[in-house]
Parts: C-alpha cells; structure tokens; sequence
C-alpha cells in the first residue's frame, strides 16, 4: 500500500475517532446529562417553604409544558398554597390546605393528592411537587424560589 492510501485509512480513521469525541462531548453537554441527583431536605417549620416558588410542570402526559407558581402561606392553625399557572390544561391549579406530616407537605383534595417535597441540587434548595389525580394521572414539577 503507497503513502497515499494509507493517508486515506489514517484520516478516514481519525475522522470516525473525532466524530465519535463530538456526539460524547454534544452527549454531555445535554441538559441532565451531569445533574447532581436531588438530596431531600427534611421540612421542620413550615417558614421553611412559605413564600412563592416557580417552575414547569413536568413529565405529564397529555399536558403542554406549563410554567405555574405557588404560594405556600402559614396561618396560626393551618397552612394554605396557591397554585397558578397558564391555561386551563394545568394541572395543578387551585388552593387548598396541606399539612406537615413526615418532613414534607401533604394535600389529599377532592380532584388530586399533592405531595411538596423540600430537596437540594448543587447546592440549591428546590420545592418538588407531585401529584396524583383521582383518574390516576399523575403529574411532577420542580420549582425554585421566585425572585422577589
């Protein structure tokens, strides 16, 4: 074989060898690739969570991505949150009362169960909402601090 077939072979080669580099490097740089797994953080004091968070609802069949907030609101007896978000598709629209049971806040209501989970991810603190409906759809969100 002469010198310019194996030139060939060898950039042929490195051509495939680079290609293979670039799709694992576009591979990594993909969102969620590298994300640290959320830690829970266990929930003693309601003020913990009051005030409002925002984020997309998630991973729901049948829904659009949706962008809601939540206002978590501590009264002397009892504990309030308010969903909003765009379109009436949105799974988790409504207010309701929830309760501080096992370091995490519960809602059973009449449409859906909630469940407000307190978690860190890299360093951040994030509000995890799940919910089940009584069709048995259920729906996931995750929510960070709004900016005030």
């Amino acid at each position: 074989m002469g010198r310019w077939g194996r030139t060939i072979w060898q950039t042929g080669t490195m051509c495939v060898l680079g290609s293979c580099l670039v799709a694992i490097i576009g591979c990594a740089a993909l969102d969620g690739w590298f994300t640290a797994p959320f830690t829970p953080v266990w929930i003693e004091h309601v003020a913990d969570v009051a005030g409002r968070w925002e984020g997309a609802v998630k991973g729901v069949k049948g829904y659009k991505t949706i962008w809601v907030t939540v206002d978590i609101t501590s009264h002397e007896s009892y504990t309030t949150y308010t969903f909003v978000g765009a379109g009436r598709e949105t799974p988790f629209l409504g207010t309701g009362r929830v309760q501080l049971l096992g370091g995490r806040l519960l809602n059973e209501g009449e449409g859906r169960t909630l469940t407000l989970t307190l978690a860190e991810q890299s360093g951040a603190r994030m509000l995890l909402v799940t919910g089940i409906g009584k069709d048995g759809a259920s729906f996931h969100a995750e929510l960070k601090r709004a900016k005030e």
